[in-house]
């Protein structure tokens, strides 16, 4: 199922003068408690996704099960969506701009992802320079696809 993007109702949202708030789901039913606070942006914690369903944080959880997570919340509520895609689920810029056109195709209108991995339950840094030229193969694909998207960096130190 395919749902509206709504990137131009968030890029509207990121030009007002007041702070835009963004509630940070792990569920529909959280979802929906945020959207009943009049939250016009919701975002899913992928570290609470992952809790909740009994992994830990760092992609544990499988893409496909974090993917039936996101469609519950988008099918939930009308707030524009975002997505923490942790280090994108993908080891190559092709594997990631898929998984983002993926979320794009669920209705998700930005992501966050950061620049760091979890193995063996120790997060590491990649390579700064490398993380770079990766996001611009990133965003490269996602531009010949017409996929406007959103992406928020963490960048941990």
């Amino acid at each position: 199922m395919i749902m509206k993007n709504r990137f131009e109702d968030l890029l509207a949202l990121h030009k007002n003068a007041e702070p835009l708030l963004i509630g940070n789901a792990w569920n529909a039913q959280s979802a929906k408690i945020f959207e009943q606070q009049k939250f016009k942006v919701i975002g899913t914690s992928s570290a609470a996704v992952a809790e909740s369903l009994g992994y830990a944080d760092g992609q544990e959880m499988s893409l496909e099960t974090y993917l039936f997570i996101v469609e519950r919340i988008a099918a939930s509520v009308s707030a524009i969506l975002t997505v923490d895609l942790e280090a994108g689920y993908g080891d190559t810029p092709e594997q990631i701009a898929a998984n983002i056109a993926r979320l794009y195709n669920i209705g998700v209108s930005g992501i966050n992802i950061e620049d760091s991995i979890v193995v063996d339950g120790k997060r590491i840094i990649t390579d700064a320079a490398a993380f770079a030229e990766k996001l611009k193969q990133v965003i490269r694909l996602l531009k010949n696809e017409n996929i406007d998207m959103f992406i928020n960096l963490r960048s941990d130190s």
